[in-house]
């Protein structure tokens, strides 16, 4: 017969449920450039080069209303809601 070793937790129940708490969905109202694949997400987008978003950016800040208007584009972004 072999004997299982008890599991031990390093996480608190509150640290999981805080983990939970940071799985929200996106702000689409922002240019976020968190992570590599936003950067890739937004200049897909919106049709443009890192290094001219990184500049719209700089210049008008990340409210996606803001960069947007800075390029010429329409309000609405080529998202499908549901």
């Amino acid at each position: 017969m072999t004997i299982l070793p008890t599991l031990k937790f390093s996480r608190t129940r509150t640290e999981v449920l805080g983990d939970l708490d940071m799985r929200k969905a996106p702000d689409f109202s922002r240019v976020s450039l968190g992570g590599a694949w936003e950067l890739d997400y937004w200049t897909h987008e919106l049709g443009v080069s890192h290094g001219e978003l990184m500049r719209i950016i700089g210049r008008v800040g990340n409210s996606l209303t803001a960069v947007r208007k800075e390029l010429g584009l329409a309000e609405t972004t080529s998202r499908k809601s549901g």
